[in-house]
């Protein structure tokens, strides 16, 4: 029996759900174990279910292809498995991550505090699962050969630097305003001020902004594997806190660039799908290309921002997580205006975008 050192993990979450589904069928001796709903579905934190058995109630399997689970991670998934219709008896969390002795002991608290409930919660992590394949002799050699088979694609999506969490530090505004008295007449009719604003906005349309609140990375797409990679396409979907995508930070003036690729952006649910030249349709082994910019607002302060990432081919698919470290600065800027009203004299801050002007 091959060793379970060499077992790798699966290479992508939907034969993880599928290896969880072969291994519970037949550790639960179930033949009715099913996953639950398709993809896009609310699942009520549940991925497959069945009744083992022996037994007269479902439990269920939260399938997590992951490198690391949070404790927040785990609660919610417990919260929403107990919405599961017929109640479960139990829930099984299923993960890729290896074996963390404090997300261990987490689960076997949440094990207890949930037993008056009749509701059980274990935690198999990769080695857990790799001893089950082991121990069931069908499940591991449709296993053995399904890795052996899908070992010959593999695609690695990183950051343009190959790192899979980069640093971004966008540049907001503080702009103090300070009010005061208005004391002087407006400009007398062709001075050189008023002259000055037409002159200004005749020549507006040739101004360009650059937005640098804006954050930006380009996407490095690697095939690891001894197969080429064909027809393939790249979505992406944002996780976090912000406003906005784009494939710019400037605005305004003449764009002479032709796109050489095809980038489609869902402004309202902050997804992009990026479709490559046609001369550009196969990666061959350990070939590569680099995706244009990608630019997003965030918001102003220190957080995180996750990057779902799914590559789809003609016969291969693949996908992962990508980490974006937000850590704004600002550049504060003070400006004078006069008011008539004198209970609006004073000083006031506000933050906002800071764009220039070209």
């Amino acid at each position: 029996m091959k060793s379970s050192k060499t077992l790798r993990k699966p290479s992508n979450w939907q034969d993880f759900e599928t290896l969880c589904k072969k291994l519970w069928g037949e550790v639960w001796n179930c033949k009715e174990i099913k996953k639950n709903g398709r993809s896009g579905q609310k699942q009520n934190g549940v991925d497959i279910y069945g009744i083992p058995d022996g037994e007269k109630q479902y439990s269920g399997i939260q399938c997590k292809r992951t490198e690391k689970l949070s404790e927040n991670e785990i609660e919610t998934e417990i919260e929403n498995a107990k919405k599961f219709q017929p109640p479960l008896k139990r829930l099984y969390i299923a993960t890729t991550a290896n074996k963390d002795v404090n997300i261990e002991e987490f689960v076997r608290h949440k094990n207890i505090e949930n037993r008056d409930d009749s509701f059980e919660i274990e935690i198999f992590s990769w080695e857990d699962i790799v001893d089950l394949i082991d121990e069931n002799k069908k499940t591991h050699a449709w296993y053995v050969h399904s890795q052996n088979y899908y070992s010959k694609k593999a695609v690695k999506v990183t950051f343009e630097n190959d790192l899979e969490e980069i640093c971004c530090s966008p540049i907001f505004e503080k702009q103090i305003t300070v009010y005061k008295q208005k004391t002087v007449q407006p400009p007398i009719p062709g001075s050189y001020n008023q002259l000055f604003q037409l002159n200004k906005t005749s020549y507006n349309f040739m101004t360009v902004k650059t937005n640098h609140s804006l954050s930006f990375f380009k996407l490095k797409i690697v095939n690891k594997g001894k197969h080429p990679i064909e027809d393939y396409v790249l979505n992406l979907e944002f996780e976090g806190d912000i406003s906005k995508i784009t494939d710019t930070n400037k605005e305004g003036g003449i764009n002479f660039d032709v796109p050489s690729y095809q980038m489609s952006f869902n402004k309202e649910n902050f997804t992009v799908q990026f479709r490559p030249n046609p001369n550009r349709k196969t990666l061959i082994s350990n070939d590569y290309i680099i995706l244009p910019e990608i630019y997003f607002l965030p918001k102003i302060k220190n957080y995180t921002v996750s990057l779902k990432w799914e590559l789809l081919s003609r016969d291969f698919s693949d996908d992962g997580k990508l980490k974006i470290d937000i850590q704004p600065k600002i550049k504060t800027i003070g400006k004078e205006e006069y008011v008539k009203d004198p209970s609006k004299v004073g000083k006031k801050a506000k933050y906002m975008q800071y764009i220039t002007r070209e």
